[in-house]
């Protein structure tokens, strides 16, 4: 029962209802490429330029404003300072696995990082911050998002 095949389920209706959870922010062709990858190595790790090629179709804003819309964002104090909308790293990345947006722990940090590198979120404790981690540090959705 490898990739949540479930009873009754084959692959062809996995396949849709994967393109529906990404809300096509895939293109086909990205989409056709990231289930070839998956289905070769269930626990391999990509490189970099296979992640860029994988995610190359992707609207990194279109991406970001859905997130917005879907993640669970709270208020936080940072430094004595309250924050709204606010969301934690490890949620972000929990969020595109569960979501399917992403099939593993690794290329989900890849696109949080290019969210971030994108100016698309922003950590709230150090706006300066270009690495996106996946911890227990606050981020935030930058105004063009909301």
């Amino acid at each position: 029962m490898k990739w949540g095949f479930g009873r009754g389920q084959d692959r062809s209706a996995s396949l849709k209802s994967s393109k529906r959870a990404t809300g096509g922010l895939l293109s086909s062709r990205g989409l056709s490429t990231r289930r070839r990858n998956k289905s070769e190595s269930e626990s391999s790790v990509l490189s970099e330029e296979e992640l860029q090629e994988k995610y190359e179709g992707l609207e990194w804003v279109q991406l970001a404003r859905k997130m917005s819309r879907q993640m669970k964002l709270k208020q936080r104090d940072v430094h004595g300072v309250s924050v709204e909308n606010t969301f934690l790293g490890i949620d972000m990345v929990a969020h595109l696995v569960e979501r399917k947006i992403c099939d593993s722990q690794q290329e989900a940090l890849y696109v949080a990082q290019q969210v971030l590198h994108n100016g698309l979120i922003y950590r709230v404790d150090d706006v300066e911050c270009d690495r996106f981690k996946c911890t227990f540090q606050p981020y935030a959705f930058t105004p063009q998002i909301s």
